[in-house]
């Protein structure tokens, strides 16, 4: 019986032994095998934490190590940035195995212990001050650091109670206050320094060596039982990670060219030569708007010039001529003027003969001519075809001949002294300005009244040039009135047909009658047959008047031939109608 229960308990305790070693060797196995964790890391610290513009995956130095450890410890690792504002808040994060890097313990953001791992590696910290500031000591300093690294800076404060740390959003911010004397220096991991300071506008800074003090890299997690375990394991994964690998891990990192120029790097390292760039392209543009508007000047200069001048002779064109008369009487009211109007008689027969090119030539020569008899206070201008006006001082009347004959002489002479027969005849009229004109400017008026002369001389079939005679004004006007009412005066009846009577003496009977016209003009009053008849013929009108009269004397010879009175009715003819039948 006592050795049936030596039996029994012999076979428990084996069997306990059994089932020992079999819960170790699972636990075992359970620690070998693979296991995923999530680690938040911070990845504005290139080389330390960043992501590779390439594969969009989180690299770096600390990822590396931290990546090789927990691989020896048989985690499969996941990193992700932390979205806190710094590390400490990023532990009460539960989507966050684990937390990285930490100098040492300390508490969560919400005063959570936390259990961190062995020391991944020794990361050296420095400051960075202007490079104009001499080498500093580590005590009663102002330290510019990151939000980030908030849990770091609790490291420093233990390890240098005196040192003032200001914590800053960026790296930006930090350098404008470090710039700005808001700080004395900088603090940072020395490797992100190294990064950092290639940006080219912080030529300015510079790292101080004597400065440099090294803290732990090491992984935290919440302080509970799975945190412990987890940190554990880690650090035998860290513990198997030898000094060989972390320095090539550090070295491969640091000798790469991890920093990329951005646009402000561009701008800040080649400003200069864009702003000359910029000035350049400026000053071309410039130069090309002024070339633009130089042009456009020049072709309205033209457009004006070609307005007021003749493009054959280069002497003002009528509207030109206009508006210097204007100017003239303007500047020079105390200069007695003339205005002299002129034409050549047979110049219509030199183009058909000689050829327009001929013509074009005489024409230049004239305007030449004239011109050299100018001066500033004169002017000349070319109105249409051969017909030419010049306003000229009045030097009395014998200047005024010798001028015109030195001129007038050199264009009847024109042909004959290039060997040729034809002789150039020229018709010119001249007008005195009146006070009159300088106080009511009228060019036009002028004009016409300058006409009228050269037309005076035209009609005596002779050349030459003659004074304008107020008469003439008043007989040029009244043959205008005459001329532009004719068919008015003929439809309202104030032309009218009058009968001269004729008798025979021997019986003092009516035998006929001769058909005369009478004019009784609505504003010019009664006008004789002498004055309006060969006004009539030189305008060539005369045949109304003349049709007017025949259909008067037709109608009265039909109204006395039905009455039974026969009579016979003499109707003078124009001399005109004649020549023309």
């Amino acid at each position: 019986m006592k050795e049936r229960k030596l039996f029994q308990k012999l076979l428990t305790a084996l069997f306990c032994i059994i089932l020992s070693l079999s819960c170790s060797a699972t636990a075992a196995s359970a620690e070998n095998s693979d296991q995923k964790i999530t680690v938040g890391l911070p990845v504005d610290r290139c080389p330390i934490f960043y992501i590779d513009e390439k594969s969009g995956e989180i690299a770096g130095i600390g990822a590396d190590l931290m990546r090789v450890a927990a691989e020896n410890a048989g985690y499969e690792v996941a990193f992700v940035p932390v979205e806190e504002k710094n590390l400490k808040s990023a532990l009460d994060n539960s989507d966050y195995d684990l937390v990285i890097p930490f100098g040492s313990a300390v508490s969560s953001a919400s005063g959570k212990p936390v259990v961190v791992s062995e020391n991944l590696f020794q990361t050296p910290f420095t400051l960075v001050t202007t490079v104009d500031q001499g080498p500093l000591t580590l005590d009663h300093l102002r330290v510019g650091m990151q939000h980030s690294l908030g849990a770091g800076a609790e490291t420093v404060k233990q390890l240098y109670p005196d040192i003032k740390i200001i914590l800053y959003d960026t790296m930006e911010e930090c350098v404008e206050a470090l710039r700005a004397g808001e700080v004395d220096a900088l603090l940072h991991n020395s490797y992100v320094w190294s990064y950092v300071l290639q940006k080219p506008s912080y030529a300015d800074l510079a790292v101080q060596p004597s400065s440099m003090f090294s803290m732990d890299f090491r992984a935290g997690t919440p302080d509970t039982l799975e945190g412990r375990t987890l940190i554990a394991r880690l650090n035998k994964g860290i513990a198997m990670l030898s000094d060989t690998r972390r320095q090539a891990i550090i070295l491969d990192y640091t000798s790469r060219r991890l920093y990329r120029y951005d646009f402000q790097d561009y701008l800040y390292q080649y400003g200069l030569v864009l702003f000359l760039i910029f000035l350049l392209f400026v000053s071309l543009i410039v130069i090309a708007l002024q070339r633009i508007r130089s042009l456009r000047r020049k072709q309205a200069e033209r457009v004006r010039w070609l307005t007021d001048h003749d493009a054959l002779t280069g002497v003002l064109s009528m509207n030109g001529f206009r508006k210097r008369v204007e100017e003239l009487l303007h500047e020079h009211p105390d200069i007695p003027y003339l205005l002299a109007y002129t034409n050549i008689k047979n110049f219509k027969f030199i183009n058909e003969t000689m050829g327009r090119a001929t013509g074009d030539e005489l024409l230049r020569f004239w305007a030449d001519k004239a011109m050299e008899n100018l001066s500033d206070a004169d002017a000349i201008g070319r109105l249409e075809s051969d017909h030419f006006v010049v306003l000229r001082r009045t030097d009395g009347e014998d200047k005024i001949r010798m001028n015109d004959e030195s001129v007038i002489n050199s264009m009847r002479s024109y042909f004959t002294d290039r060997g040729k027969e034809n002789r150039v005849q020229m018709c010119g009229g001249i007008y005195v300005l009146t006070p009159e004109d300088y106080l009511l400017i009228d060019v036009d008026h002028m004009l016409d009244l300058a006409r009228i002369a050269e037309k005076k001389v035209r009609e005596t079939q002779k050349d030459g040039y003659a004074f304008y005679n107020p008469e003439q004004w008043e007989k040029g006007k009244r043959t205008t009135e005459m001329i532009g009412h004719l068919s008015t005066a003929l439809r309202s009846g104030e032309i009218q047909v009058w009968y001269q009577p004729q008798v025979d003496y021997d019986t003092g009977k009516l035998t006929g009658a001769e058909a005369l016209c009478r004019w009784n003009h609505s504003s010019l009053g009664w006008i004789s047959p002498a004055e309006f008849i060969p006004t009539l013929e030189e305008a060539g009108l005369i045949h109304e008047l003349d049709f007017f009269v025949w259909d008067r004397v037709c109608r009265d010879l039909q109204k006395w031939n039905r009455e039974g009175l026969r009579r016979s009715v003499s109707v003078n003819l124009s001399r005109c109608d004649i020549k023309e039948n």
